[in-house]
């Protein structure tokens, strides 16, 4: 499970991981590993993973059940995308976890086939609001990469725009436009990613589950055993921490198109109603 070439940082935070990773690798071999001829099941991690400051990831990684490869992991990963079934099988075939973890961000648009092609298989697709999603992108987001995002998504225009994607077309004109403003950039981002999930019909799959951000701060431990049912894996109880931590709102108002902040409001009012409601697992 653990390998000599793990991305973590040679400084407190990094040497914690490390031991609690070889903590894991241990109980996962002598104690309550699955045997060989038993098979895992396979959780992709999609949307916005990372919402929470990070604490899904990190629980999901405290999980003794679980092994997990986040999306810097030249194991699993190259340039932050998956990589092929046939590597990813391998990392499967050699770990004694019941519960393999990819935090695959960056292959939304993949995730109704990898449920498909891996079985037993979860995806768990993570949203927050945009205006949220908007504030932590301008303080932390590649701007440049985004630009260049909605450059190649409005290149593909007949097949994105009126097709999988199904972008209004006041929005979809939005794409090609040179001279965005940065809070609409983020909120095209927004958009195009979690207008993914709806194209697909992933809500009407029973391995594909909706997550929202306000559930996770509202009750981040329900929340969090919830996943870890679905997944099958065991609850955490009191090992979980009580909140999770977001920065303050921002009191600047953003600045969207009228059309694009319409389109914004609907999407999210939607994503709301497709969620995972933890009480019914709890």
């Amino acid at each position: 499970m653990t390998e000599g070439n793990l991305p973590t940082p040679d400084d407190a935070s990094g040497k914690r991981r490390r031991r609690l990773l070889a903590r894991k690798r241990l109980y996962q071999r002598f104690w309550g590993g699955r045997t060989a001829n038993e098979t895992p099941v396979v959780v992709f991690l999609t949307g916005n993973p990372d919402i929470g400051r990070g604490y899904i990831v990190d629980a999901f990684e405290r999980n003794f059940e679980t092994d997990v490869y986040r999306s810097d992991d030249a194991r699993a990963f190259s340039n932050g995308e998956l990589k092929s079934e046939e590597a990813l099988r391998r990392l499967i075939g050699r770990s004694r976890a019941p519960a393999m973890v990819f935090v695959a961000s960056h292959d939304a648009q993949a995730v109704g086939g990898l449920v498909e092609h891996f079985s037993p298989a979860r995806a768990l697709w993570f949203f927050q609001d945009y205006r949220r999603f908007i504030e932590r992108a301008k303080q932390s987001g590649d701007l440049p990469a985004a630009r260049e995002y909605l450059h190649e998504l409005s290149q593909a225009d007949a097949e994105y725009a009126g097709g999988r994607l199904a972008i209004p077309d006041d929005v979809a004109a939005l794409l090609s436009q040179q001279s965005l403003t940065e809070d609409t950039v983020w909120g095209l981002v927004w958009y195009t990613l979690h207008a993914r999930f709806r194209s697909q019909k992933l809500d009407r799959s029973h391995q594909v589950h909706l997550v929202s951000e306000d559930d996770l701060l509202a009750a981040p431990q329900a929340v969090m055993n919830c996943l870890f049912e679905m997944v099958g894996i065991a609850t955490m109880g009191h090992q979980l921490k009580r909140r999770v931590k977001t920065p303050r709102r921002s009191r600047q108002a953003l600045e969207l198109p009228g059309a694009l902040q319409q389109a914004c409001d609907e999407l999210l009012d939607w994503l709301k109603t497709h969620s995972v409601d933890a009480s019914e697992h709890s």
